[in-house]
């Protein structure tokens, strides 16, 4: 925890995986550096 709240480097890590963001976007999360499209393309209906 010390060093993410030093450099934000697992925070970084942790939002570069295109899981996550497409995740968050799912959620209608926002965030600094947030992508414009989502990462892979839009989501398939329904989900």
């Amino acid at each position: 925890m010390i060093e993410n709240y030093r450099s934000g480097l697992l925070w970084k890590l942790f939002m570069r995986e295109p899981d996550v963001q497409r995740g968050l976007q799912r959620l209608n999360f926002t965030w600094p550096g947030k992508p414009t499209a989502p990462p892979g393309g839009a989501a398939p209906a329904g989900n």
